[in-house]
């Protein structure tokens, strides 16, 4: 027992380990060894007594019955302090015995949570699934109904073709006459050392109309409206222009809308005053005057000249060359005649004639594309 003791102060913290004993309690069989408790109480130096449970009303102390008394205790508890004599297993068991309520509520509260995601997922994978059906239903509606829409649109172009022809004469007559006025007020831009415009345009018209007066190929027919074109005006059929004018047609004025041309420029002839110095100088003024006014090239400090309500009529005036004018001398014929009566040569030194190109800044027909392709 000393020697117990001993191990037990050497182990134990040294502020519990020096300490004294104020007291020894027996317990157990070895209780009631004779002198036991007082050989005890001299060794230690504190009183010592026996512990145990009274077997019965005015009965001592049993000290082997005290760990049964605490088990019942325990058992029925009513003890301060839970001990267990169990062993590892059975504690584990009995653990998971206590705890298997709060396992189950967990599982449970797993179970609910997993079905709220798989509902709120079918939930979802519904919607999307009505909703891809919807959008399947309106395409397929498209589809059906897209056939229908080209159909339509077919229609449509045939129809806007039908009417370039009346577009095309409706508005003829009207840019002719802007045309004529542009080319008179830009007239007064060819001044000469006089002061006095010394020049004057002795022919105007469409450059189809133009193209189409030039003698034909075997050089017969020549005159105006001799060669190919079509006159929006009367409708008259020739050979070309979208007009089918073949020999033995039995329509010979039928007009071809899907390839008629709307009118994109005049054409107007013009005679000047020869200057030798500068012999271009006056259609330049009546070309830079029929184009569109260029404010760069406005003198800084002058007034701007009155504005020109068809400015945006024309773009791009030019001279026409020589080989595209070709074959149209009889323009020309009758003032050639004129200056041979008064003057030797059929050329004269104090004229020259010039050929313009006017394009239209704008066309008044936008061409319908054709079926299927993109509009042009």
């Amino acid at each position: 027992m000393r020697n117990a003791l001993e191990t037990w102060r050497s182990e134990e913290r040294p502020e519990i380990g020096r300490k004294q004993f104020s007291k020894v309690i027996l317990s157990g069989g070895g209780a009631h060894l004779a002198g036991l408790d007082a050989s005890l109480a001299r060794a230690f130096a504190c009183p010592a007594e026996v512990l145990g449970a009274a077997d019965g009303p005015g009965r001592p102390p049993e000290p082997r019955l005290l760990t049964a008394y605490g088990l019942a205790l325990h058992g029925l508890g009513l003890s301060q302090a839970g001990i267990s004599l169990s062993t590892q297993r059975v504690r584990v068991q009995r653990h998971r015995r206590a705890r298997f309520p709060f396992l189950a509520a967990a599982a449970a509260l797993l179970v609910i949570f997993a079905g709220l995601l798989e509902v709120s997922a079918y939930r979802n994978l519904t919607e999307r699934q009505a909703t891809v059906n919807r959008e399947l239903e309106h395409l397929r509606n498209c589809n059906r109904i897209v056939p229908d829409l080209e159909a339509s649109q077919q229609d449509i172009e045939f129809h806007q073709r039908v009417l370039i022809p009346f577009v095309e004469k409706g508005n003829h007559a009207q840019r002719f006459l802007r045309s004529v006025a542009k080319l008179q007020r830009a007239k007064e831009r060819m001044l000469g050392e006089s002061g006095h415009p010394e020049g004057w345009v002795i022919y105007v018209a469409d450059e189809r109309s133009f193209h189409a007066g030039k003698p034909k190929a075997d050089g017969a027919g020549a005159g105006r409206g001799a060669g190919s074109g079509f006159d929006p005006f009367s409708g008259a059929a020739t050979a070309g222009g979208g007009v089918t004018a073949a020999a033995g047609d039995p329509f010979p004025n039928r007009v071809v809308v899907t390839d008629l041309e709307p009118v994109r420029s005049m054409v107007a002839a013009v005679y000047t005053t020869h200057d030798a110095k500068e012999p271009y100088r006056l259609i330049k003024s009546l070309v830079a005057a029929l184009n569109p006014p260029d404010p760069a090239a406005t003198p800084p400090g002058k007034e701007n000249p009155p504005a020109d309500p068809d400015a945006d009529l024309l773009a791009g005036v030019d001279l026409m060359p020589e080989s595209e004018s070709a074959g149209r001398e009889d323009v020309f014929l009758p003032w050639v005649e004129y200056f041979k009566r008064h003057e030797p040569s059929d050329k004269p030194a104090g004229f020259r004639r010039f050929v313009l190109r006017l394009p239209f800044a704008s066309v008044d027909i936008q061409e319908p594309p054709a079926a299927g392709g993109a509009p042009k």
